[in-house]
């Protein structure tokens, strides 16, 4: 037991020294990135005629992007955002702020999206910092409105 922990101790040194020529012999090696974004999210339609930006919640996201080379990535995203409007906000039309509708809602993002660079990316090489792209995807949602309906001083979700 104690040869074989002696062993890899000593091959240890080894191993590292070669992942550090690795890279030395290509020192702009992007191989992935994380990311996340925390912001704002409103609604628009039916009770948001108007497009006013008057009831913004929070929204946030997370993603892993993995580079398959200097053409080719696979980027797989999360992302959450609270939704909601009522009429009461519809100052302008009395008729919808007297029918008083509303509703909240958490709206749930995943996704994957795939991208091909025409050009070689390296991001650190001023040559190869830039180049144009084609990206293709899909993402799955879901949401569940519910709305608070006030009776008698009694708050029921439906």
């Amino acid at each position: 037991m104690r040869k074989f922990l002696a062993a890899c101790l000593l091959s240890l040194p080894l191993v590292t020294l070669s992942l550090s020529e690795a890279y030395a012999q290509n020192p702009v090696m992007q191989e992935g990135e994380f990311g996340i974004g925390i912001g704002a999210a409103h609604y628009f339609g039916d009770l948001n005629t108007k497009a006013q930006i008057n009831r913004p919640k929070p929204a946030a996201n997370i993603f892993f992007r993995k580079n398959f080379g200097n053409y080719i990535a696979l980027r797989i995203q999360g992302s959450f955002a609270q939704l909601g409007y009522s009429d009461v906000y519809n100052t302008h039309n009395e008729l919808m702020r007297r029918r008083n509708l509303s509703f909240n809602t958490n709206v749930w993002e995943i996704g994957v999206q795939g991208d091909f660079n025409f050009y070689r990316f390296l991001p650190g090489e001023p040559d190869f910092r830039w180049t144009p792209y084609v990206t293709l995807g899909a993402s799955v949602f879901n949401y569940d409105p519910y709305a608070y309906l006030q009776k008698r001083n009694t708050f029921y979700v439906r």
